[in-house]
């Protein structure tokens, strides 16, 4: 007859087989044989959880401190048993009592950071992390961990980094991959995004994981069908996989039936009225297709759960962003300001404005107007500004009401722990937004006089009015044929203010001026733009400086546009001497062509002269 020994021996190496029932049957064998071992308890409540019974799991863990209280591994396998079930607290409480017994153990500083990450302690989560980083640096899932983090306080560059890093290490790992895919597609890498998803599809193309993700990658750069195929396909597959019911919701909005998706998601939350993530994938359908009432209801029953908390306001936020309830939002971020997970929003500028490295530098265009001389409020200081040195060149051409400085390590740490300092994102959700209104509006960015006549004298052979034009490479954001085809009529001068990889969508266009290739510099793209009469285009850096720059324009965006481009009357919020043009997702291309061809027409007739030097 087998010994104890014998028993957790084979069932240890059937549990590594996955051969979890049998395992089970041989630690009960063991656990009749001694009842009162601490050993086989934990072996017991091991293949337990392998089986999915975490609360008996739970029992035997219980069982083993109880024999001895020390037992470091029994501690961290009743705090994964207790996380299982919910139960966070209990789990933190023992995750913490194995981390005092063994400070060593670095699956338990993962495990309880990844409590703290629902808990909305970024920062303490973040030590844990780096903790088991320090010990593990070449561990992918490690790596993965802290990545995660890092995307869900916002900083998408810093996430992305330590992603690829991981990717490279474990490319065939999908809870790398997947959301190295997401973070790609917010910064706008839709490409690249669509490279990774297709690679994950073809190594598992009947996995749901795989589908959902490479469905949305082929919807966001163009290929509907396909994508729509991919996502039918997948909900065939797990018909209430939440990122399968996203991707099909995306895609049939995209087809100009955004009903559709809703129905099915509809079906989905009926069916699991607790799962928090269906409240949000049905609040952004709903605001995709600006059902603003509904997505905010939606947004606010995820809300409660701590889990979707930090997405829930975010996605809260753009909602009442976009619908103009400005106070609501800002009365919502006034209550929440104590919750780290959503960053607490201060009231007014009392000190520093940090702009983080991850800062996108349209959105540091925006909110940059903030602490230039013409926006300051009574009991504002004159607030320094510390920004990345990518971003300086922009930041010296608004009349900043302090002094200007590229920022260091310190900075960072030093705002973290300064009660008076700001980070600029925090902007976007304070009581300061409630003190602009677009008459109020003054240009805060300026060209450089100093080089007027260098561009005076590159565009005196061209024939005026100047339209400058950026575009998308991806429907249904507008294309180059969209602009090109609207603007078939304007009466001078077309100048592209591309200057990436997106200039070569140019080659054989007789009618379209490459300025792109003469631009090196940010200074030298807003100095150009300030000659501009009106430009014209998709949401991108470009448009952030004419509107900043009070010059006339015409921003083309999707019904599922970003918070910024909040508009009345089609005229922009925050850029008033804007029209915002929204693509409607059952418009013919003719239609919306047509009607961007109206709305420059109307900005140029109402333009009047734009002064934007620095001398203005």
């Amino acid at each position: 007859m087998a010994s104890v020994n014998e028993l957790l021996q084979a069932a240890g190496n059937l549990l590594d087989e996955g051969e979890v029932e049998s395992a089970l049957e041989l630690t009960r064998q063991a656990g009749a044989k001694a009842p009162n071992s601490a050993r086989v308890a934990k072996a017991h409540g091991a293949c337990l959880i392998a089986n999915g019974d975490f609360e008996n799991a739970a029992n035997c863990f219980e069982l083993a401190l109880s024999i001895d209280p020390d037992d470091t591994a029994a501690c961290h396998d009743l705090g994964v048993a207790n996380q299982a079930t919910g139960n966070r607290e209990t789990a933190r409480l023992h995750f913490e009592r194995a981390l005092t017994l063994n400070p060593e153990n670095m699956s338990t500083h993962e495990a309880l950071a990844a409590i703290l990450v629902e808990d909305g302690e970024f920062d303490d989560a973040i030590r844990h992390l780096q903790i088991a980083l320090n010990a593990n640096p070449e561990d992918a899932n490690t790596i993965a961990n802290f990545a995660a983090i890092l995307m869900r306080v916002g900083a998408l560059y810093d996430a992305r980094v330590h992603f690829e890093k991981a990717y490279g290490i474990a490319p065939d790992n999908p809870n790398i991959t997947v959301p190295l895919i997401h973070i790609l597609q917010e910064l706008g890498e839709l490409g690249e995004a669509h490279m990774l998803a297709e690679k994950l599809y073809l190594r598992r193309p009947r996995d749901p994981v795989a589908l959902a993700p490479f469905a949305s990658a082929l919807a966001q750069t163009g290929d509907l069908d396909q994508a729509r195929r991919h996502a039918e396909t997948c909900l065939k597959l797990a018909p209430d996989f939440v990122p399968a019911l996203d991707a099909f919701a995306l895609v049939t909005a995209y087809q100009g039936e955004p009903e559709l998706g809703i129905a099915r998601l509809s079906e989905a939350l009926k069916k699991a009225r607790s799962n928090p993530h269906l409240y949000l994938s049905m609040a952004a359908a709903l605001l995709r297709i600006g059902r603003f009432d509904q997505a905010v209801a939606m947004a606010g029953e995820a809300l409660k759960d701590g889990t979707a908390r930090a997405s829930a306001y975010l996605l809260l936020r753009q909602c009442l962003s976009v619908s103009g309830n400005l106070e609501q939002m800002v009365e919502l971020s006034r209550e929440l300001a104590s919750d780290q997970a959503l960053g607490g929003a201060k009231e007014l500028l009392k000190g520093d404005l940090v702009i983080p490295f991850e800062t996108k530098p349209l959105e540091a265009v925006l909110l940059s107007r903030f602490a230039s001389r013409p926006y300051r409020v009574n009991g504002e200081v004159a607030a320094n500004v510390s920004a990345p040195e990518p971003l300086l060149p922009l930041l010296k051409r608004m009349p900043l009401a302090g002094e200007l400085r590229q920022i260091q390590a310190e900075d960072l740490a030093k705002a973290s722990v300064n009660e008076d300092a700001h980070f600029i994102t925090q902007l976007a959700l304070n009581q300061r937004l409630l003190t602009y209104s677009p008459d109020k509006f003054q240009p805060y960015l300026f060209g450089d006089p100093q080089n007027d006549d260098f561009w005076r004298g590159s565009l005196a052979p061209l024939k005026p009015p100047f339209a400058g034009v950026v575009w998308s490479k991806y429907p249904p954001a507008a294309r180059l044929q969209d602009i090109d085809v609207a603007l078939a009529d304007w009466p001078g001068t077309i100048v592209s203010l591309v200057w990436d990889d997106q200039r070569m969508e140019l080659e054989g266009n007789r009618r379209i001026i490459d300025a792109g290739r003469h631009l090196a510099s940010l200074e030298a793209l807003v100095d150009l733009i300030g000659k501009m009469d009106l430009v014209v285009g998709t949401d991108s850096l470009a448009l952030h400086i004419a509107g900043a720059m009070g010059v006339p324009g015409a921003a083309l965006v999707t019904q599922e546009k970003s918070w910024y481009w909040y508009h009345r009357e089609g005229k922009s919020f925050w850029y008033p001497s804007f029209q915002v043009v929204e693509r409607l997702w059952q418009e013919t291309d003719e239609a919306y062509r047509d009607r961007v061809s109206k709305v420059a027409s109307t900005c140029l007739k109402d333009a009047g002269p734009v002064e934007n030097s620095a001398s203005a």
